[in-house]
């Protein structure tokens, strides 16, 4: 039941948003309100259709043991499969971020905000992927609420690199990237909105994607701003991840804002890609290489080594420039600070959206938000601080500017990519870095300094794909290729030949565990 404001409630409401109502006509105010507030509670009653029973298996599983997962990469081991199905993905075992709906399955965003809730109807993108013949064997750890790329911020503690377990693994998309050095584990899912796949993915040397927006449905799948929310695929190679990008790729009518997209058979662009990069002409953005966005002279080295190798397989490579690459970070969190904090205020979904949303889930995110926003990272606290102020100084006015010059950014890449099939530069401006306690502010900055390459292709909606084929000092540096909007089938042909020519590197064993 929604309780209606007293008239004094009402008083201290109109004081502290100061908007200068008459005390004589506070009563009528307090009934006004309270006839809207009816209204709340009328529509919070009207019958909405009831969710079938999910089908298939579906066991919730439990924690994992500290021996199960050094890494500290798996939220929950679970099995849910459906026995009748049969696709490309039949046999392989999946790892399922823990912000993605996966009925019968406890959820918690990687936060304390969401205790006690479970979905009770599939994301899109895990709808298809058991239609598709998957087994989902994880629930994969990850940063609070989605909002750092450190995996230092986690519900279940910190993410550690496989490769170097003092180090961390990234995020948020963390776990999914670490765990697919679990040999109980082929392929994963995660959401990047700064850079949230690709980051971990280049810290830990697998292989991860941020397609074009609007290519996967974003349906079921906790975000932070819908406009720069993505979810994608991760893997240990160009083969599993096309597979995995073919099924969860494609149109849903519930995604309404994103129909118009063109998919293509990834698999067979794996498949018969050419044995050279003879068909490739390639732009190597020089602003990603450079002092501005952080990178560390060993990380830029090793990633250009790989670029003259790529020029001996055949590529035509050409040093080019985008001076709005230094521009687009601070306008991504500029609309990410100010979306995200609303979104929090909004029962985790967010005003304005046509998306199909669970009301399961707003209601537990709202009142967990409510209840225990005290208990949240300062990544978050960080962002909320910085959105209410915002809120009460320029309200709407800095997301508003942000969202229309991100057309500029887009364009100067359009641009780039109009005598060019790939933009490359270093996923990450440097290799992961040592988990050693610091202050607040020196831990949130550091993280917020590995967005600086991937942050822009959030905000223009371009393709990007991050490939272990770099390292410093036998850690993972990641590659990053950039291609036209919907052409992530050239850009995964490039990729295999990368992959088949280059090999990927470094390759470190499969830490068996399950």
């Amino acid at each position: 039941m929604i309780r209606p404001p007293t008239q004094e409630e009402v008083s201290a409401l109109v004081e502290e948003l100061g908007l200068g109502v008459n005390p004589e006509e506070l009563s009528d105010y307090r009934d006004l309100v309270g006839t809207l507030v009816g209204s709340m509670q009328a529509a919070t009653e009207v019958a909405v259709c009831v969710n079938a029973g999910p089908p298939g298996i579906r066991d919730p599983g439990r924690r994992p043991e500290p021996e199960e997962d050094p890494l500290g990469a798996i939220a929950r081991w679970c099995h849910v499969s459906d026995p009748d199905a049969d696709g490309p993905l039949s046999g392989r075992r999946i790892g399922v971020k823990d912000c993605i709906a996966v009925a019968g399955v406890p959820m918690t965003f990687g936060s304390r905000v969401l205790e006690d809730y479970t979905p009770d109807r599939d994301s899109v993108v895990v709808e298809r992927i058991l239609a598709a013949g998957a087994t989902i064997v994880a629930i994969t750890n990850m940063d609070d609420l989605a909002s750092a790329p450190s995996g230092e911020t986690c519900r279940y503690g910190r993410i550690r690199n496989p490769v170097d377990p003092a180090r961390i693994a990234g995020g948020s998309s963390g776990g999914s990237a670490a765990a697919l050095h679990y040999d109980a584990i082929d392929l994963a899912l995660g959401t990047d909105t700064g850079g949230s796949i690709r980051d971990p993915s280049s810290f830990c040397g697998v292989i991860g994607l941020k397609a074009t927006f609007g290519l996967i449905p974003m349906v079921g799948v906790g975000g932070l701003d819908e406009t720069i929310d993505h979810v994608g695929p991760l893997a240990r190679s160009t083969e599993g991840l096309a597979a995995l990008l073919g099924v969860v790729a494609g149109p849903h009518p519930d995604e309404p804002l994103h129909r118009d997209v063109r998919t293509a058979d990834y698999a067979a662009a794996v498949a018969e890609a050419g044995d050279d990069l003879r068909d490739f002409k390639i732009g190597i953005v020089g602003e990603g290489f450079g002092e501005q966005v952080g990178a560390s002279p060993e990380s830029a080295e090793a990633v250009r080594e790989v670029i003259e190798a790529m020029a001996d397989l055949g590529s035509q490579v050409t040093e080019i420039s985008v001076p709005e690459h230094l521009l687009a970070s601070d306008l991504l969190y500029a609309i990410y600070t100010e979306g995200a904090s609303d979104l929090w205020r909004s029962g985790g979904i967010g005003y304005g959206s046509a998306r199909r949303h669970a009301i399961d889930f707003a209601d537990a995110f709202g009142a967990g938000f409510l209840a225990r926003r005290a208990l949240v990272s300062a990544d978050v606290k960080v962002t909320m601080l910085a959105g209410e102020w915002l809120r009460r100084t320029r309200p709407g006015s800095v997301y508003t500017h942000a969202q229309r010059a991100r057309g500029r950014i887009r364009r100067a890449y359009d641009r780039a990519l109009a005598d060019h099939d790939l933009l490359l530069m270093p996923t990450t401006p440097f290799v992961a870095f040592e988990a050693t306690e610091v202050g607040v502010r020196d831990r949130v900055t550091r993280s917020w300094a590995a967005e600086a390459n991937t942050a822009p292709f959030d905000l223009t909606g371009h393709p990007a794909l991050s490939l272990p084929l770099a390292e410093v000092d036998g850690l993972p540096q990641g590659v990053m290729a950039v291609a036209r909007h919907f052409e992530e089938a050239r850009l995964l042909s490039f990729a295999a030949t990368c992959e088949r020519a280059l090999g990927l590197r470094p390759e470190p064993p499969l830490t068996a565990r399950r």
